[in-house]
């Protein structure tokens, strides 16, 4: 059986690069990560946060549809998170990586740009934080989010994109300790926001 699905995908990818109907590439950039929809409980404490600037790089295709429409599947190492002040003298970085499949809708305006709409599924490989006391919780490991871009093609081989990433289900918990080191009940709810501008370059 699994000689027969590797053989058929075999024969897939070969029909459809043969047609010109599917390409390949890479892609690399920079991520501005953040809070958003903050919701503080019991707390006067906590101050602001800020962006976490860190990066994002991987792999995609382009499935043509049409001579308008493609689908943009993608597989990259994403990082996330965000800062956060809580006194002027005491700032610290939340740190998230993700492995992130996105799966757009392209939409080919002309033959240089294009605008992408599509869900994006974000498995959780990693988190950190500055502080040691700090505890950072997040629903689950997985989470659904929503990207919606624009991509630019620079000639037939590179192009460049902006792309903004909103995760719906990836409530993000912080709980912080009093001077003794106790745990509050106070804690801050906010959801990752990301902003991500990058270049890609096609095989």
């Amino acid at each position: 059986m699994k000689k027969i699905m590797l053989t058929s995908f075999a024969v897939i990818f070969f029909l459809f690069q043969s047609n010109g109907q599917i390409s390949f590439g890479v892609k690399a950039g920079i991520n501005s990560s953040n809070l958003t929809g903050l919701s503080h409980k019991n707390d006067n404490y906590f101050n602001s946060t800020f962006a976490r600037t860190c990066d994002y790089f991987g792999f995609f295709s382009e499935i043509k549809l049409n001579k308008k429409f493609s689908i943009q599947p993608e597989i990259l190492g994403s990082g996330k998170g965000f800062g956060y002040v809580v006194n002027p003298a005491s700032k610290n970085i939340i740190s998230l990586n993700y492995i992130s499949i996105p799966v757009l809708i392209k939409y080919n305006y002309t033959n240089k740009l294009s605008f992408l709409l599509g869900p994006e599924f974000n498995f959780l490989i990693q988190k950190s934080f500055s502080s040691q006391y700090l505890e950072v919780g997040t629903n689950n490991s997985f989470n659904l989010g929503i990207d919606l871009g624009i991509a630019c093609k620079l000639n037939k081989k590179f192009g460049a994109e902006v792309r903004y990433c909103y995760d719906f289900n990836d409530k993000i918990v912080i709980t912080y300790p009093d001077v003794w080191g106790e745990l509050l009940v106070r804690y801050t709810e906010g959801r990752s926001s990301v902003l991500q501008a990058g270049l890609f370059y096609i095989f």
